[in-house]
């Protein structure tokens, strides 16, 4: 039996419906469902140049990790699409930003945190993350296109506009990821984590699968692409329907099977994975009511070499009863 708390929370959580905006260029969808799977192949991720704003010395009172250096930064997305001329992300979300969080002792060791589903801004990944300060781990945390300060000014929440729009967010922000991994790797981070939880923990396993070195992986309820998501799980009842019926570029398809062939592109383990084998943890949902068992399993088998744990809990509780396991999972894999 799937999570109450978890059709409540969707109810309350999203009373503005995802996509009010429709489908997103007609065009482009077309063409995205005409390539499949391969529209992704072989991807390159360009170089970023960061910069980075001063640092501080802060102490955050609600954890007992001590004092470390908070370090903001920001660059230019390296995503990019090789359609027509170049397709991008918006000029609102271009920037992309992150916050850093280092031990006051010098460290070899880097997790970044990519976002779950409508987290803007730092304070929710950073509660998950300060803890870990004090176990010589620096924390970066990614905000990601269309949240945030990367939202449309007139956007009055996180609620993904069009549906092409969650796709050129996934894949930005592993773009985003790839490249300040690289770019940290070479500032003496030697062992980096991508890790994240829901939508978040898909990015890291994807982004994980694509880098041309190995990182370490930890994700908590990840799925393997957004299809269920939105097209079998609690999220579906949160669709614009009306308008994506409406606007549908397909008439001759029903709407919840054409986002499910689009959100299909993105499904990891139609993808190639870089390494034959990783050092990765999965942790499920047995109660989850917006991510079916199959999905996150086959996050597991793309990954191979990970571990898969299951709690019994829905996806809402895994945010607050596994975060303890999430962090001791993130302890082992650096340790």
């Amino acid at each position: 039996m799937k999570s109450v708390l978890d059709w409540t929370y969707c109810q309350y959580a999203n009373r503005d419906p995802f996509f009010p905006e429709g489908w997103g260029d007609p065009e482009l969808m077309r063409y995205l469902l005409k390539r499949g799977p391969s529209v992704a192949a072989n991807r390159k991720v360009s170089a970023i140049k960061v910069e980075l704003d001063s640092g501080r010395q802060d102490k955050a009172p609600e954890h007992s990790e001590g004092k470390y250096r908070q370090t903001q930064g920001h660059f230019m997305s390296p995503y990019q699409f090789s359609w027509k001329r170049k397709e991008t992300l918006p000029e609102f979300a271009r920037t992309a930003r992150f916050l850093l969080l280092e031990p006051p002792t010098k460290t070899h060791k880097l997790a970044i945190h990519f976002a779950a589903t409508g987290d803007e801004g730092y304070s929710r990944r950073r509660r998950i993350a300060a803890p870990l300060l004090k176990h010589g781990i620096s924390q970066l945390i990614l905000e990601n296109p269309y949240y945030g300060s990367r939202r449309n000014p007139e956007q009055a929440r996180a609620v993904m506009p069009t549906v092409l729009s969650l796709l050129q967010m996934s894949r930005a922000a592993q773009d985003e990821g790839i490249a300040l991994a690289r770019y940290f790797r070479n500032r003496g981070y030697s062992d980096i984590m991508f890790t994240g939880i829901s939508m978040g923990g898909y990015v890291a396993a994807a982004a994980g699968r694509e880098i041309n070195f190995p990182v370490k992986v930890c994700s908590l309820v990840p799925s393997h692409s957004a299809a269920p998501v939105y097209t079998e799980g609690a999220l579906m009842t949160a669709c614009d329907w009306e308008t994506l019926r409406k606007t549908n570029p397909l008439p001759e398809e029903h709407p919840l099977m054409v986002m499910r062939r689009l959100y299909s592109i993105s499904d990891m383990h139609l993808h190639k994975a870089r390494r034959k084998s990783f050092r990765a943890a999965i942790i499920g949902a047995r109660k989850d009511a917006y991510i079916p068992e199959y999905s996150v399993e086959i996050v597991h088998r793309s990954l191979p070499g990970a571990s898969l744990e299951w709690i019994r809990t829905g996806h809402v509780g895994a945010f607050i009863l596994g975060a303890g396991l999430y962090r001791r999972k993130i302890l082992e894999l650096m340790q």
